[in-house]
C-alpha cells in the first residue's frame, strides 16, 4: 500500500513538474546585471590601460629613455592588466551561458516554477510567483549588491584557470596599488630629461591608483578604518590591563585583612554554634577558623569562607558586604592559576 502511494505521489511530482517550467527571481536577475555590468567596466577598464601603457612604453623607447623603476612599473602594470583582461572577459562569458545562470538560480534559491499556461518570454517569474518582487527597491539593491559578489566567487569556481587568475589578479593588484602610492608619495627630484621621461608614466600612476582604489575601495576603507581604530583598542586593553590589576590587588588585600582574624579553634572559645555553617560540620581543635567582623557570632572554616569568597563577597549569614562587589571573578581566576601551576 505504501509503495502505491509512493508511486502515485511521484506520478503527481512528474505531473507538476511537466505543466511549470522554471524561471528566475527578480532579486536574482537583479544581482546577474549588476555583476555583469562590473565586470565589463571591469574589462573596459583593463583594456584601456593595455592600450595606454603600449603606447607609453612605445614613446618611452622612441626616445632613448633608458629604464628606471618607474618604467619597470608601467611594463608590470601592463602584463597584470593582460591578465585581468583574460579574466574578466571569462567572467562576462561565463555569466552570459544560460546553463550556468540556471545552476546559479538552484544553488541561491533563487528559481520559482510556473505554470506553462502563465510563462512568458521573459526569463523573470511573474510577480504574483515571485517571492522577492515585493521588496523595496533599495532593499532589493542592498540584497542583489550582496549576491553579485556571491556570483562572482561561484563563477571563478567554474574554472581553475579562472580560480588561479583571480587569485593572482587580487595580490599584484595590491602590489601595485602599494608600488603607486610609492611614487605619489615619495616621488624624488629628477633632472629635466627625467621628468619628460617619466611624464607620462607618472600620470598613469595616478590614473591606475584611481581605478585600483575604486576597485577595492571598501577593502581600502576597511583597513584605514581597523589603523584608526587600533590605537584606541590597545589604549583601552592597557586600561583595563592595570584597572584589572588594581582590582585584584583591592581583592587580595580586603581577604587578607580578613584572615588576620583567623584563630585556632579551642573548645569554648568561640560565641555560638561551634561548628562551620559552610560545610555543617563541628570545629575540630586546631582547625583554623576566621570569624567575620560582622558579628562575633559569625564564624567558619579558614577554607570554607576563602573557597565562599571566591563566588560571593558577602556573608554567608548575614549577607553583609565582605569585600569589593565584583572582584569575585579576578580571585576565581587566581585561584584557577594556583591550581594549574601546582598540577
Amino acid at each position: 500500500m505504501n509503495v502505491q502511494n509512493d508511486g502515485e505521489q511521484q506520478g503527481d511530482n512528474n505531473e507538476n513538474d511537466r505543466n511549470t517550467i522554471p524561471k528566475i527571481t527578480k532579486l536574482f536577475s537583479r544581482a546577474m546585471d549588476q555583476f555583469r555590468l562590473r565586470v565589463f567596466f571591469l574589462f573596459l577598464e583593463r583594456l584601456y590601460i593595455i592600450i595606454s601603457m603600449s603606447i607609453i612604453l612605445v614613446l618611452l623607447s622612441l626616445q632613448n629613455c633608458g629604464w628606471n623603476d618607474l618604467h619597470y612599473w608601467v611594463l608590470f602594470s601592463s602584463i597584470q592588466a593582460v591578465f585581468s583582461l583574460i579574466l574578466y572577459g571569462q567572467l562576462f562569458h561565463f555569466s552570459n551561458i544560460q546553463s550556468i545562470q540556471q545552476h546559479l538560480a538552484f544553488h541561491y534559491v533563487q528559481i520559482v516554477f510556473v505554470p506553462i499556461n502563465e510563462v512568458t518570454d521573459h526569463p523573470v517569474a511573474p510577480e504574483v510567483y515571485d517571492p522577492t518582487a515585493n521588496l523595496s527597491t533599495m532593499e532589493l539593491d542592498k540584497k542583489a549588491d550582496i549576491m553579485q559578489l556571491q556570483i562572482r566567487q561561484e563563477i571563478v569556481n567554474q574554472s581553475k584557470f579562472c580560480k588561479y587568475n583571480n587569485i593572482f589578479s587580487n595580490v599584484t593588484n595590491q602590489a601595485i596599488f602599494i608600488w603607486t602610492i610609492y611614487y605619489i608619495v615619495a616621488n624624488p627630484y629628477e633632472s629635466s630629461k627625467e621628468v619628460d621621461c617619466n611624464k607620462w608614466p607618472i600620470i598613469q600612476t595616478y590614473i591606475y591608483g584611481s581605478f585600483l582604489f575604486l576597485q577595492y575601495s571598501q577593502y581600502y576603507l576597511l583597513v584605514a578604518l581597523a589603523l584608526v581604530i587600533l590605537p584606541f583598542i590597545l589604549i583601552y586593553l592597557l586600561i583595563r590591563c592595570f584597572t584589572d590589576r588594581k582590582k585584584k590587588q583591592e581583592a587580595l588585600k580586603a581577604l587578607n585583612d580578613l584572615q588576620k582574624k583567623k584563630i585556632l579553634y579551642k573548645p569554648n572559645i568561640l560565641e555560638g554554634e561551634q561548628e562551620c555553617s559552610i560545610c555543617m560540620q563541628p570545629y575540630q581543635t586546631d582547625d583554623e577558623v576566621l570569624q567575620m567582623p560582622c558579628s562575633t557570632l559569625h564564624h567558619f572554616h579558614n577554607t570554607c569562607i576563602s573557597a565562599w569568597l571566591q563566588i560571593q563577597s558577602t556573608c554567608p549569614n548575614c549577607r553583609q558586604q565582605l569585600l569589593p562587589e565584583n572582584l569575585q571573578p579576578l580571585l576565581q581566576q587566581q585561584q584557577q592559576q594556583q591550581q594549574q601551576e601546582e598540577l
